[in-house]
């Protein structure tokens, strides 16, 4: 399932929510529309005792997590960017940093023609890196992310990471292509007919 989980910038106090899945996404919007009532904050999320079973979920639900996550963005412990910042991106000080194998880089391809490097070589190739440059890693949710992301921080690296990676950015990707697609038919479309009335 994927959350989307809108707080307070100051406060941390959940202002909305929305879930995209399958199974046990009714359980989890009835959690956090009850936590919006409640006046709870993305905090509060993260230390919810909800009930779960081994065979079905773990401890940490997806709904700890999602608050888990805020609350690290609110403190201010990891730097996010999001899919609609990346067409302002200055690509002359920021790389993107693809960290998934090269299996999945050959099924999917990267995001703008981002470096890549594989999350586990990362140590191993800092050396390769620009100090002087922002690194936005991803990987397909960003959890690779995140550990690139740490990795490079507590080297001295200037790093973000990528909200949702290649999960979130495929379907822009899609759809943006799609309306040049859509774009570009109707500019044919205006000079074919334009040239009718001309020729005709």
């Amino acid at each position: 399932m994927a959350i989307k989980l809108l707080f307070d910038p100051h406060g941390g106090k959940i202002l909305g929510a929305q879930i995209v899945g399958e199974t046990g996404v009714n359980k989890r919007i009835d959690v956090l529309a009850t936590a919006i009532r409640a006046g709870m904050t993305v905090h509060d999320l993260g230390k919810l005792d909800l009930a779960y079973a081994p065979q079905f979920g773990s401890a940490k639900d997806a709904v700890n997590v999602a608050g888990l996550v805020a609350g690290n963005i609110l403190e201010e412990e990891v730097k996010v960017l999001h899919w609609n910042e990346l067409s302002d991106l200055n690509m002359q000080e920021n790389v993107l940093l693809d960290v998934r194998t090269s299996d999945e880089v050959k099924q999917t391809g990267t995001i703008m023609d981002a470096v890549h490097i594989h999350v586990d070589e990362l140590r191993d190739r800092l050396y390769t890196l620009d100090r002087s440059k922002t690194y936005i890693a991803y990987c397909t949710v960003s959890l690779r992310g995140y550990i690139a992301y740490k990795i490079l921080v507590n080297k001295g690296f200037k790093a973000k990471i990528l909200s949702g990676g290649m999960e979130t950015w495929s379907p822009v990707e899609e759809d943006i292509a799609e309306k040049r697609a859509d774009e570009a038919a109707r500019k044919r479309h205006s000079m074919e007919s334009g040239q009718a009335e001309i020729t005709g």
